[in-house]
């Protein structure tokens, strides 16, 4: 997946709306104003759980798909 800033933008508004994260406007080093984004306590918990879920998935695949080097 190639991923882009429009792929970013509408998932950090989803997390902000389900307040995971909070969000501030600020005036960057270069002088423009840019939006700030923060884990909230509710993000850090979600992130906990989100990270085993994938990595018991990862683990799950890996065990599955034996292990092949790409040329």
């Amino acid at each position: 997946i190639q991923w882009t800033e429009g792929m970013l933008y509408p998932v950090l508004h989803w997390m902000e709306k389900e307040g995971l994260v909070e969000s501030e406007w600020r005036v960057s080093d270069t002088g423009r104003r840019r939006k700030y984004y923060r884990l909230k306590t509710k993000g850090r918990t979600a992130l906990v759980q989100e990270r085993q879920q994938w990595l018991t998935v990862h683990q799950t695949l890996t065990r599955l798909w034996p292990q092949t080097h790409l040329t």
